[in-house]
C-alpha cells in the first residue's frame, strides 16, 4: 500500500493596513505539483467593531428537583 500526504485547501493571508476600514490583502494558496495560487486585492471593512456580544447563560435551579 502507498500513500502521499497532500496538504490541500490551506491558505496564507496577509493583511497590510491601509486606513482605519481599509487593508491591502495578499494571499498564497499552496497545491504543488497541481497549482500554486497567489492573490491580492482590497479589503473594506464596514465596521470594524470586533466587541464581543456574547454573554454566558446559566440555567435557573427548578424547585422540588
Amino acid at each position: 500500500m502507498q500513500y502521499k500526504v497532500f496538504w490541500y485547501g490551506c491558505e496564507f493571508e496577509y493583511d497590510y493596513r491601509l486606513s482605519d476600514k481599509t487593508d491591502l490583502n495578499i494571499g498564497f494558496t499552496p497545491g504543488a505539483p497541481l497549482a500554486l495560487a497567489f492573490s491580492f486585492g482590497i479589503k473594506y471593512w464596514l465596521s470594524k467593531d470586533f466587541v464581543k456580544t456574547e454573554k454566558l447563560v446559566v440555567p435557573r435551579k427548578q424547585e422540588g428537583r
